[in-house]
């Protein structure tokens, strides 16, 4: 027996809490996007003095987490948060 289209469609979505529909994601989007927002946040976050932050966005400068490699970047971002007593070994990064 062949299934609708509309059943077909229905498949591919579910129902949030306040009965919005949600198109189903792949998980590696969904994480893909989380990262983007943790980068946006942290950056964010060290343009605002948070010197932990500052760190951070150092290292995911440095690798590329959720932004593009800019390792020039990145390494002034960790100048910075050493220069503002940064001093927390081996979580982000050692500065």
């Amino acid at each position: 027996m062949a299934m609708s289209a509309e059943k077909a469609t229905l498949k591919n979505v579910y129902f949030l809490p306040d009965g919005r529909l949600m198109e189903k994601m792949p998980l590696s989007a969904v994480v893909s996007d989380a990262v983007r927002r943790w980068y946006a946040e942290t950056e964010r976050e060290a343009n605002r003095g948070d010197v932990k932050a500052m760190a951070l966005l150092g290292q995911m400068l440095m690798e590329g987490y959720g932004c593009d490699v800019d390792v020039d970047q990145g390494k002034k971002w960790a100048d910075k948060a050493r220069r503002r007593g940064y001093r927390m070994q081996r979580v982000y990064c050692e500065i």
